[in-house]
């Protein structure tokens, strides 16, 4: 019986992971901060258990449990994973990650090759099940002789429709808040029309596409904006670049959001530079001095598109004393204000909104052949079970580990990217299945 390592997520998205691994027989420890989160995931389950370890600091049972291990899987926030990833590999440990891989990661391929550990990041929903999905027709239409020229991915964590319009902001998940927030700091970078864009992070929002979705049986217009960098996945979709005329991965949210989105960041409320805050300092002391205008300058500065109301709405312009930040900067106080409006709660449904739009071409065709694919995946959370983020989050990298430890999967030691057909080929079948959908 295997032992896994589950790092982080007992307030969410590590409960249908650890569920599904003791459900295949695994021993399945989940190593949390919070301890009793973790226990209340594990529950009685003889094969379950929990033990509390501190990623962020030197925590000696943190390198315990990993080398108690034979994989891990980290649901740890992004820059941790170095850490986590090098004592893994060092014991001969495999590693699965939900997230985007550092530089550093990318290089410890060898390394992992010479300890005999598997490494596999991006196994999430975005990135992970997107790319799986994705690859699977790419695949197919390139074993058909086309060439793809347009490739589109758009992903989005949100608010059941019936309850966006009455959410004072238009957004909220499942997704941590602060990992969403940051997210929308990073400049993008595409393809369009054969020619290579870079949007900086302020102008993000300037960069909006419309997204017409079908949702039981309603029309849901969505707003999709860039997400960094995508002309890195060129090659490891195999794409031909001679052909590919345009690729763009964005994020897919509702319009409410979005100039309440392009406000705070033009305003460097996600600034992260270190601020002084005087004794007694209220929300709206902190506001007027460091957009340098009085209360109605405020309303002035913020007064768009129902921006104003929306963050008055949450705190933004309260006489209330700001409390103990996590950090002291803008991006701490718009943290602090935001945290709980941003996730979804046990009474309310998320949703996760998927769609891939492929073009492709024969070259020399005579008649010339062309081919237009749209793959759309829509999938709700359960009111006051798991949401539909922990489930896309934490299956993938769930199912990728059983498969890896009953060695039911060809992978020879060494880092793997989910495009590969070693990996999406098992995977995708055993996600749908997990999942109670068919995965065509």
């Amino acid at each position: 019986m295997a032992n896994v390592l589950v790092l982080g997520g007992a307030g969410n998205v590590g409960a249908p992971c650890v569920r599904y691994l003791l459900g295949k027989g695994h021993n399945v420890t989940l190593g949390d901060i919070n301890l009793e989160a973790a226990r209340g995931v594990v529950g009685s389950h003889p094969n379950g258990f929990a033990k509390e370890v501190n990623a962020d600091k030197e925590d000696p049972a943190f390198k315990a449990a990993i080398n108690a291990s034979d994989l891990v899987i980290s649901f740890l926030p992004a820059f941790l994973h170095d850490e986590a990833a090098v004592l893994a590999i060092a014991a001969g440990t495999h590693f699965i990650t939900a997230s985007y891989p550092s530089e550093f990661l990318e290089s410890c391929g060898s390394l992992a090759a010479e300890f005999g550990s598997i490494v596999v990041p991006e196994m999430g929903v975005d990135p992970g099940f997107d790319l799986m999905s994705a690859q699977k027709i790419i695949d197919d239409l390139h074993s058909r002789g086309y060439k793809i020229t347009h490739f589109t991915s758009y992903c989005g964590g949100l608010l059941d429709p019936s309850l966006f319009e009455a959410h004072p902001l238009g957004q909220a998940s499942a997704w941590a808040p602060e990992a969403g927030l940051s997210a929308m700091t990073n400049d993008a970078m595409y393809l369009e029309d054969g020619e290579v864009v870079r949007i900086p992070n302020s102008q993000l929002f300037d960069n909006l596409s419309e997204h017409t979705i079908e949702v039981d049986g309603e029309l849901m217009r969505l707003l999709g904006y860039p997400n960094r960098d995508s002309i890195r996945y060129i090659d490891q979709h195999g794409l031909d670049r001679e052909h590919l005329k345009k690729i763009i991965r964005g994020t897919l949210r509702y319009e409410k959001w979005m100039p309440i989105a392009k406000k705070l960041l033009q305003t460097e409320m996600l600034s992260r530079e270190a601020v002084s805050l005087h004794r007694g300092d209220t929300f709206s002391d902190f506001m007027q001095r460091y957009q340098g205008v009085n209360e109605a300058g405020l309303r002035h500065l913020f007064g768009h598109q129902g921006v104003y109301a929306a963050l008055r709405k949450v705190g933004f312009f309260d006489k209330k004393p700001i409390p103990e930040l996590k950090y002291s900067s803008p991006f701490g106080i718009t943290l602090a204000l935001l945290n709980d409006w941003m996730l979804v709660k046990p009474d309310q449904r998320d949703i996760i909104v998927m769609q891939h739009i492929i073009k492709g071409e024969i070259p020399g065709s005579v008649p010339e052949k062309t081919t237009h694919v749209t793959d759309t995946f829509v999938h709700f959370g359960k009111v006051g079970g798991d949401t539909a983020m922990a489930e896309t989050v934490a299956l993938p990298a769930a199912v990728l580990a059983d498969l890896v430890l009953k060695k039911e999967i060809d992978l020879s030691p060494g880092l793997h990217r989910p495009t590969s057909p070693a990996i999406y080929q098992a995977v995708l079948p055993a996600f749908g299945k997990a999942m109670g959908i068919m995965m065509e």
